[in-house]
């Protein structure tokens, strides 16, 4: 846990869990960001292998937090077979 957090959330293991989620997808933040930055800096496009699962993955954590406290949820069931898809690292980015 970042020291910047208060000692009191230290106990509490939901609030540290919600924290450490929120840590989680900030840097998921800054790195898209840079992934823009740079894609704006270069000419050459660059396409690599993106894991479906693992974008859905990263996307439901940012709202699992919602779906718990609303009236939404949502089910787990990812087909762990599906290729890899044919992207760029900005372009997988702005659709999580």
């Amino acid at each position: 846990m970042p020291r910047c957090w208060p000692k009191q959330v230290s106990g509490d293991e939901k609030k540290s869990s919600l924290l450490e989620k929120i840590t989680r997808q900030t840097f998921r933040a800054s790195e898209i960001v840079n992934n823009l930055l740079n894609f704006s800096r270069t000419s050459a496009t660059e396409f690599g292998q993106i894991d479906i699962n693992k974008i859905i993955v990263d996307t439901l954590a940012l709202l699992e937090h919602q779906f718990k406290t609303g009236a939404q949820g949502w089910q787990d069931d990812l087909a762990a077979d599906l290729p890899p898809i044919h992207a760029t690292p900005v372009s997988y980015s702005r659709s999580s």
